[in-house]
């Protein structure tokens, strides 16, 4: 079975550019020029032929990564629920679409995790529902409440170096901390400023 062109452009997306470059792929299923260029990156990094398209040996690469909830092979569905308990529930959307996004971002750090080498990716937080976002003292309109946002560490590197690889990875938002980074997509969704915002 073919995979979707959309369910490829969620694969991809991470793949968007090799260097620091404010640059997203739209997830609307057509594969233009940048989804090429998403896909040649991703090729090069697993080995395979360079062509821009998905042919037989990339999407036997694209599911071979995957697992069959559709998350990332190196990503849990587990590690990005609300520490309050709720699962997916009590954010500004839905459960169901805070599950997709959640799907979009873990994505976007499987090609993270990749660039770093394969290094350990841990995600320190991710969806929070409104009432433990409350509690841990996020902004109003945390990207965290909507799914799209996650604090990672990677193992053996730097924030410095963790900034720098989360921003070729089409992230909108990459804040640095003493010990981790915070990364989100709020440009893609309708949520925040749809602002770029790395300072």
């Amino acid at each position: 079975m073919t995979m979707a062109k959309g369910e490829v452009q969620v694969r991809v997306a991470g793949w968007i550019s090799i260097t620091e470059k404010q640059v997203t792929l739209k997830i609307d299923g057509r594969i233009g020029p940048i989804t090429m260029q998403a896909i040649r990156n991703f090729q090069k990094a697993y080995g395979i032929s360079a062509t821009g398209t998905v042919n037989a040996q990339t999407e036997r690469q694209l599911r071979a990564i995957g697992q069959r909830n559709g998350f990332p092979e190196h990503f849990y569905a587990h590690e990005f629920k609300t520490k309050s308990g709720t699962g997916f529930s009590g954010g500004k959307v839905s459960s169901s679409e805070v599950k997709r996004n959640a799907r979009r971002l873990a994505w976007k750090l499987e090609a993270m995790r990749k660039k770093s080498g394969g290094n350990v990716t841990w995600v320190n937080s991710a969806f929070r529902s409104i009432a433990h976002n409350s509690r841990v003292g996020g902004s109003s309109n945390s990207m965290h409440m909507y799914g799209i946002a996650a604090d990672v560490t990677i193992k053996n590197m730097t924030v410095t170096s963790m900034v720098r690889l989360a921003k070729s990875c089409g992230f909108s938002s990459v804040i640095r901390y003493a010990t981790h980074v915070h990364v989100d997509s709020r440009v893609e969704y309708s949520y925040g400023s749809r602002k770029w915002y790395w300072p």
